[in-house]
């Protein structure tokens, strides 16, 4: 059983959590797909990726997406702030080394907290959208719309509201969708 921070995430997000990995992401996916054909419907399937995702979170957003639904204390969410800011990053080849430059945004990679506090960041976008299932692994988003197979230009509708709705999220979150990987696929 998973803990009372873990439980908060959403249900389909699968990256960096226990019992969660790219295989549980793409077997659901594939799963309402295959419904979908027996029931003679057609999937439309948006494959997204945010640029630089765990490199551009904004950390005054990040801590106040603590208190809700995470439950953070004003103090906790302070602890994290002070975690994330101020930090600095050098790069060192043999015994040559680059000037410190200090970092302003995003989680610390390589580090144990890091992913945990990305998939926080994130764990509200699939509350914006309106038809699609969605389903994360780290800064990997994908939606998926059901429709008619008759009606496939409704399910197309559907797709573009809620990229758009998306879209809208990522900018207010600070993050930018990577339009050269995004990729649509119609079942």
């Amino acid at each position: 059983m998973e803990n009372n921070v873990h439980s908060n995430f959403y249900q389909n997000q699968s990256g960096f959590r226990a019992c969660h990995s790219t295989i549980t992401a793409m077997l659901g996916t594939t799963e309402k797909i295959r419904e979908n054909i027996d029931k003679k419907f057609a999937s439309i399937l948006l494959l997204l990726d945010f640029s630089k995702a765990f490199d551009t979170i904004n950390h005054s957003t990040f801590c106040q997406k603590l208190v809700n639904p995470f439950h953070f204390s004003f103090s906790a969410s302070k602890l994290i702030f002070s975690y994330l800011s101020d930090r600095v990053q050098y790069t060192s080849i043999e015994n040559n080394s680059s000037s410190p430059k200090l970092i302003g945004r995003g989680v610390p990679q390589g580090s144990i907290l890091g992913p945990l506090l990305f998939n926080c960041y994130i764990n509200d976008l699939p509350s914006v959208v309106d038809y699609s299932l969605v389903h994360i692994f780290a800064d990997d988003v994908q939606l998926l719309v059901s429709c008619d197979i008759q009606n496939l230009n409704d399910g197309v509708l559907k797709m573009n509201h809620d990229l758009n709705k998306v879209h809208i999220w990522a900018r207010s979150n600070e993050l930018r969708l990577n339009v050269a990987k995004t990729q649509a696929i119609a079942f």
